[in-house]
């Protein structure tokens, strides 16, 4: 449970006649998964409301490699879903090619502009990803992060991090 602090204990200070408290709690517990706003206003009770979110992951469902001629071809299909109660919108996928399934600073990022439309709660997006690099690229990884600069609100950010292993 996150807990907003109260207008004396930082720089936050909403209207006294508005809002007297507020906490943000992230249930991941009850079937509707999502994050619940509880506050109160004055004498009145405390009231919640649902704050509905996507959460966009996603699974390679097809990672194929051809060489010839030092040259190596991807083809693949990322399959962008969201498990969350809110529709998502468009998400860039940043792709890098790695030697492991942690992206870190030692990545190469592949020059390649994609984006997965906006995913209906429950629903699933197609992405087809080629390209052609010099060299093999057996061994290595694909990872493809969606919504790399976290402009989009999303559930779990986490997963949002998908690494394929590329044929050996």
């Amino acid at each position: 449970m996150l807990s907003i602090p109260t207008p004396s204990q930082s720089a936050w200070d909403p209207p006294r006649d508005r809002i007297d408290w507020l906490r943000l709690t992230i249930d991941r517990e009850r079937g509707a998964r999502g994050a619940y706003a509880t506050y109160r206003r004055g004498n009145q009770a405390s009231k919640s409301v649902r704050i509905v979110l996507a959460n966009l992951m996603g699974d390679w469902t097809s990672l194929a490699v051809g060489e010839q001629n030092g040259m190596s071809r991807l083809d693949a299909v990322l399959e962008v879903r969201d498990d969350g109660p809110g529709n998502s919108k468009s998400a860039r996928i940043a792709l890098y090619l790695s030697s492991d399934t942690a992206l870190d600073g030692g990545d190469v990022a592949v020059t390649l502009r994609k984006v997965a439309g906006p995913v209906a709660p429950g629903k699933s997006r197609r992405v087809k990803i080629s390209f052609t690099r010099r060299g093999s690229l057996a061994g290595r990884y694909l990872v493809a992060v969606l919504d790399p600069q976290a402009r989009l609100d999303d559930l779990d950010r986490p997963n949002d991090t998908i690494a394929g292993l590329l044929g050996n």
